[in-house]
């Protein structure tokens, strides 16, 4: 009897599971063009954001390398590039006569602010600041 339910219990979560990664949306990299503004005006019409809107999604770039890639490409390979430090195609020292690697734009994945709340520790403490005379360091926000 016990093998029964733990049966039916396996099943059940198999469909859940299943279920569940059919109904999530998937997330494609779209490949990167050579303008900005070229990237989101691929995206069919009534679908998706405004082309303005659509630009402000992808927060970098990622290199993929293809199957006979030079050694240029395989130690870039999995880095994530801010836009505007993303490498030309084909990178330097690349020794193929067709480079067919490709850039992919990364989407962000922040939707909002991470914090809430600037700053909870003043709600924490419950004793004033102990500190006296003025500050000793050299100078406020020196960062070197």
């Amino acid at each position: 009897m016990i093998w029964w339910i733990l049966l039916a219990v396996v099943v059940a979560g198999a469909v859940f599971a299943l279920r569940g990664r059919a109904a999530a949306p998937s997330r494609k990299l779209a490949p990167r063009t050579g303008s900005r503004g070229a990237s989101a005006a691929a995206n069919p019409p009534g679908r998706g954001k405004a082309p303005s809107e659509a630009i402000d999604d992808y927060r970098g770039t990622m290199l993929f390398p293809q199957k006979d890639c030079c050694e240029a490409v395989l130690r870039l390979r999995g880095r994530t590039f801010a836009e505007h430090h993303a490498p030309t195609l084909p990178v330097p020292g690349c020794d193929r006569e067709a480079c067919g690697c490709k850039l992919h734009q990364v989407i962000g994945r922040r939707r909002g602010p991470r914090r809430l709340v600037p700053d909870r520790r003043d709600d924490v403490r419950f004793k004033e600041d102990r500190r006296q005379g003025k500050d000793r360091r050299s100078g406020v926000d020196v960062w070197k």
